[in-house]
């Protein structure tokens, strides 16, 4: 009878120092740079993005020239090092789908900062503003090839994205010469080495945690396996057939292993998959994701073969690339 009269007591403390613990584990959003401040020798013009470990800003330099300024704060886990560490290799090669790099470093105790090109909208928010969801075929081909050729500029320089998705890529600003044509990859905050110093593949862990976005990740990464160049190219395929057609056949799952299921059913080759899969696309699709699927992890993917496939799509379907969608009237 005891227990029961305390029973609520006990109950009530249990529930306060639940949400202390809480309050505690919950990240508290700071105050950010103000509209109309000076920054260092920059201008802050406005907030274009925030998350939860900092923000994204449109800031102006000497001469008017627009930049994007990316902040995270001190006490995270600064994954924005990672942004850096790739951008400043892929600015000193000079490779054309990745923003240039202008400059670095840490404010104070407050935040990391990195300061970069300018870009117009993701391909996600141009697939979305589109009665249909997805690109005209033209378009939808052309932007497979350029965003190929940026993970195979972000091979070349020795990182994984483990990222790969139409959110994370975006075009230029059409205020700029023929640059809205122009797509460019981003946030690498997930990126992996993938080569050692000299220049030789790591060999693989033997159980790597999940990463990336379930929709689009490689079936490897579902079974967690080391992530290798082949499993960005599965995730770029994946992307591709959903700016082509909107289409994924796991579209609205969220189970995980529901999602490993279906990419399970498409590496067996199971026929009903694949051609909810790939309905609508080019076959050429289907025979890219047919060598990628045979890779192993220490395996080059076929880059070449893959444009020369994209380029006969083009031929086949009878569509030219340009102009992209977003540049019609």
């Amino acid at each position: 009878m005891i227990y029961l009269l305390f029973a609520p007591y006990f109950f009530c403390c249990c529930y306060i120092m639940y949400k202390q613990l809480l309050n505690k584990l919950s990240p508290i959003k700071k105050k950010g740079l103000e509209n109309g401040q000076k920054f260092l020798k920059w201008h802050i013009m406005d907030k274009i993005g925030e998350g939860t470990f900092g923000d994204v800003y449109r800031i102006q330099g000497r001469g008017g020239v627009v930049y994007a300024m990316k902040t995270e704060h001190c006490d995270s886990d600064n994954v924005l090092m990672m942004d850096v560490t790739v951008l400043q290799d892929a600015t000193s090669q000079g490779l054309k789908h990745f923003p240039r790099i202008i400059e670095s470093g840490k404010y104070g105790n407050e935040f990391f900062y990195l300061i970069m090109t300018l870009l117009g909208k993701s391909l996600h928010d141009l697939r979305k503003q589109r009665k249909s969801e997805h690109f005209s075929m033209g378009t939808a081909i052309g932007l497979a090839r350029q965003t190929l050729e940026s993970i195979e500029e972000l091979h070349k320089i020795g990182y994984l994205h483990r990222d790969i998705k139409p959110g994370n890529y975006s075009i230029g600003l059409p205020d700029r010469s023929g640059v809205s044509r122009s797509v460019y990859l981003l946030d690498f905050g997930l990126c992996r080495r993938y080569v050692k110093e000299n220049n030789t593949i790591r060999r693989p862990r033997a159980s790597a945690g999940f990463r990336g976005t379930p929709r689009y990740a490689p079936l490897r990464c579902h079974m967690n396996f080391e992530y290798c160049r082949a499993d960005d190219v599965e995730s770029w395929i994946y992307m591709i057939v959903e700016l082509t057609t909107a289409g994924l056949p796991w579209r609205r799952l969220d189970n995980m292993k529901d999602l490993c299921k279906e990419k399970t059913r498409v590496h067996s080759g199971e026929q009903t998959i694949l051609g909810e899969l790939f309905a609508g696309c080019p076959i050429e699709y289907k025979i890219i994701l047919q060598y990628v699927i045979t890779l192993s992890y220490y395996d080059t993917p076929n880059y070449q073969t893959y444009y020369k496939l994209l380029k006969a799509a083009m031929i086949e379907k009878g569509v030219t690339e340009y102009p992209y969608d977003w540049e019609k009237k």
